[in-house]
């Protein structure tokens, strides 16, 4: 299973104000066991299943199996979902890549 890290605590959902850049890791080590990462993607939706990776992200990369993520911006009162998709390069039996996804979601409120 999958570690999702927000400011170094584990959780699936954080709190942040529209101003607010923030960095989540994603740590797919133990779901890889001795694999790597063959390829990794991220995505963000809102809550009606639109893509708003431009208006969210705040760009991702990989590194021995965790994924980090920038966060910004958003719309105060918006729940978002942030994606990361990794396929390792072992082989299952029927000649495919074992796929691990995880999910965090992001609520955007402006505290005045």
């Amino acid at each position: 299973m999958s570690k999702i890290l927000v400011d170094n605590v584990e959780k699936n959902h954080f709190e942040k104000q529209p101003w607010e850049k923030l960095s989540i890791t994603v740590d797919f080590t133990e779901d890889l066991g001795a694999g790597s990462v063959l390829t990794y993607a991220v995505n963000a939706t809102d809550s009606s299943g639109t893509s708003v990776d431009t208006t969210v992200l705040a760009g991702y990369s990989e590194s021995a199996g965790v994924v980090t993520v920038g966060v910004k911006g958003g719309t105060s009162g918006m729940i978002y979902t942030i994606t990361s998709k990794v396929t390792s390069d072992q082989t299952l039996p029927d000649a495919t890549n074992p796929r691990f996804e995880a999910d965090v979601h992001m609520r955007v409120a402006d505290q005045t």
